[in-house]
């Protein structure tokens, strides 16, 4: 039996600030293994890091940081016409797409206005802002658009956990694909339905309420 490479391309809109915010098109190109299954997504627009110094020079850095508050309005994409607002806006929280996009909706929250806070200092008022302000976005998008139906609210926190800017955010996508882990999670509720003739689903996922955080939305 031959071995079959399956692909899908997506495409990500948005208003870039390096073409005077014009919009613009990403293609994302989603790859999936054919021997595990599992997804990868291949991001052309990553922004490279030559090296990885030490994490004090992270800290006390005087470099550009596109997240602090005097440069955040001037070298950021803003949303184009598949959801309202240039930005997203909730106490500190801001939002908007993400440059280098990992799906078809991709966006970036910026949690504080401080470049940077321990871990002791992210509060429950600084998360609740900023899932508050993804979750708009999560919500706007699948309201219109029934193909999208799956969403994810993530973080990498400091560079050991694979960030590459150190100011304190989240990351949101929203896609008909999803991930590796919800697409599983989808097919386990579908033999539990099969095998159990009900759904393995909390009661207050079953009457088409919209999903929360990292959870697929209709599961079909």
């Amino acid at each position: 039996m031959s071995i079959s490479f399956e692909t899908h391309t997506q495409e990500a809109a948005f208003n870039d600030p390096r073409e005077e915010f014009q919009p613009v098109t990403i293609p994302v190109e989603v790859r999936v293994d054919p021997l595990t299954g599992r997804q990868t997504r291949i991001v052309p627009e990553a922004l490279p890091r030559a090296e990885d110094p030490e994490f004090s020079q992270f800290v006390d850095s005087n470099e550009f940081c596109f997240f602090c508050p005097e440069n955040v309005a001037d070298v950021t994409p803003t949303y184009g016409e598949a959801y309202g607002p240039d930005r997203g806006q909730g106490g500190e929280a801001i939002s908007f797409p993400n440059i280098s996009p990992y799906g078809t909706h991709s966006n970036v929250v910026v949690l504080s206005e401080d470049h940077y806070l321990p871990i002791d200092d992210l509060g429950s008022d600084l998360y609740s802002d900023g899932l508050s302000v993804a979750l708009d976005y999560v919500t706007s998008l699948m309201s219109n658009d029934p193909e999208l139906r799956y969403a994810s609210i993530n973080q990498n926190f400091l560079p050991p956990a694979g960030s590459s800017i150190v100011h304190p955010h989240l990351q949101t996508m929203v896609d008909e694909r999803g991930s590796t882990g919800q697409r599983r999670m989808v097919e386990a509720d579908r033999r539990y339905r099969r095998d159990h003739d009900r759904s393995c689903r909390p009661r207050r996922y079953r009457s088409g309420s919209q999903p929360t955080a990292g959870t697929p939305g209709a599961l079909g």
